[in-house]
């Protein structure tokens, strides 16, 4: 009975090191440069559960501040990033508060 057991272990540990693994499932990302006073692209899309990246590439500084209140990155200097999760559908303005005229929007499906 214990000889049969160690077998069973022994088989049950060589499948599970020679198994395939698939790789983690990740969750997509989409960038949006701000550069040249503009939000590029000015909208995305992605799923819920997806983040989107500003990544900050002007010289003035500039902030990604959602019209509902939902997110707001302060203050973005030259080389910052802000990363923020969309957990809910919907469709998210935002704005840099310093420059009004820079807007962009988020949709989640």
């Amino acid at each position: 009975m214990k000889k049969q057991y160690l077998a069973l272990v022994l088989i049950w540990v060589i499948v599970l090191t020679f198994s395939p693994v698939a790789p983690p499932i990740r969750a997509e990302e989409k960038e949006v440069m701000i550069e040249n006073f503009t939000f590029k692209p000015k909208e995305v899309v992605v799923s819920a559960g997806e983040k989107v990246i500003w990544i900050q590439k002007d010289r003035a500084p500039h902030t990604v501040t959602a019209n509902n209140g939902g997110f707001d990155s302060g203050r973005l200097t030259k080389g910052d990033k802000f990363t923020h999760t969309f957990s809910k559908k919907g469709s998210y303005d935002y704005v840099c508060k310093f420059h009004p005229a820079m807007t962009g929007k988020v949709i989640v499906k």
